[in-house]
């Protein structure tokens, strides 16, 4: 068995697994963090979508999902008592500064600010200014939320959605004793009937 990282994009990942010296060999394709909760649902299915048209049959994709609807455990993943993950998304802010070549945006005027919201099934988080700042050249009031992550989490019902808008079928699942967190290994459909 020969294992390949790669360093780059998704898109970057498609075209590689579409070479004619790996396309023709079996391959399975690992995505073991839940980062598909990060595209909205709708682009979810067609991201994986991608994967199924150029897969074979026989090829598979691990996928890890985050299956975990519990408002307070979700919340609270998000937003720890030591403000890692905070600290982590405020971190971004300032590395665009590194990026942007001065200092746009300045440590202690800005907070981040996590919701749990139920009705989309998501955790989202926003950065918002601790008093008026301008951003070059643009006011941000205080007070003001700028979305920066979405987390979507995926229920029974809506992962089985997912793969059949993906055109994928589930082979094996392996998952915590909760069930809010597992990896699935999806196959290359050959046909799929959507009633």
């Amino acid at each position: 068995m020969k294992c390949f990282g790669l360093h780059g994009t998704y898109d970057d990942g498609l075209k590689w697994l579409q070479r004619p010296e790996v396309s023709s060999r079996p391959k399975s394709v690992l995505s073991l963090g839940s980062s598909i909760g990060n595209f909205k649902r709708h682009d979810a299915a067609l991201f994986l979508k991608g994967f199924a048209d150029i897969l074979n049959p026989g090829d598979t994709l691990l996928l890890g999902i985050d299956a975990c609807k519990d408002q307070e455990k979700v919340y609270h993943a998000y937003n720890d008592g030591n403000g890692l993950t905070h600290e982590f998304i405020l971190s971004g802010l300032f590395h665009a500064n590194k990026l942007i070549g001065k200092d746009v945006f300045k440590c202690g005027e800005w907070e981040v600010i996590g919701e749990y919201d139920v009705a989309a099934g998501r955790h989202h988080a926003f950065v918002s200014p601790l008093k008026d700042v301008e951003v070059d050249g643009i006011l941000v009031k205080h007070g003001e939320k700028i979305r920066i992550e979405e987390s979507y989490k995926y229920d029974a019902c809506e992962t089985t959605r997912l793969w059949e808008v993906a055109r994928l079928v589930e082979g094996a699942k392996w998952a915590t004793d909760s069930g809010e967190y597992g990896e699935c290994s999806q196959l290359r459909m050959h046909c799929l009937l959507v009633v």
